[in-house]
């Protein structure tokens, strides 16, 4: 799923490198500045889609989003007298290469999530879920060691839904950020 978003990053890159030319940039910083930010983009997509390495990294896509900032910010308040076209593109690149960036960074692949008995013990363990012929598909273990292949049909999300008090939306912000937090300590001892 990363490398999607690698590939993503590397269009809006090529975009960056062609525009100077599709909306005629009369100026030349923001013809370079498009053109060099375009290139470092593209290189750091293909760094990540194209690295021979052990672990999975992350840097290419946090390099990204600082550069999806910068362009979002330099689209306001750079470059002087610019034409309207030119300072929405940079804007609207620069909030895509982020925000595509800023999602990248959070998927966490080859991980596992899993559902404990009040006692503590492993009652299901999930290793992938997929979407397919509009099923959620998701497969793994039940009670440590039988293999499942379990599917939710969208009736069944719906009455999800409606099973989920209100006391669990609101406390939801905390329980995403303090399972955000969590995970992030994990990876990190």
């Amino acid at each position: 799923m990363k490398k999607f978003f690698a590939w993503i990053a590397i269009l809006l890159g090529i975009w960056l490198v062609i525009t100077p030319w599709l909306l005629n940039y009369r100026e030349m910083l923001p013809q370079w500045h498009d053109t060099i930010w375009g290139l470092v983009i593209i290189i750091l997509g293909l760094v990540f889609n194209y690295a021979k390495v052990d672990q999975p990294i992350n840097w290419p896509h946090v390099t990204n989003l600082i550069l999806g900032l910068w362009l979002s910010i330099s689209g306001i308040v750079i470059f002087g007298s610019i034409s309207t076209a030119i300072r929405l593109n940079e804007i609207i690149v620069g909030i895509l290469l982020a925000l595509f960036s800023a999602v990248a960074t959070q998927i966490i692949e080859g991980k596992k999530a899993y559902v404990y008995t009040k006692e503590g013990s492993v009652l299901v363990e999930m290793s992938k879920m997929n979407y397919k012929n509009g099923i959620i598909v998701m497969k793994g273990k039940a009670f440590g060691s039988m293999p499942q292949v379990m599917h939710v049909r969208p009736d069944e999300i719906w009455q999800m839904l409606g099973m989920v008090p209100f006391e669990i939306i609101v406390h939801m912000p905390k329980l995403l950020y303090l399972g955000w937090k969590q995970s992030k300590e994990k990876i990190d001892a």
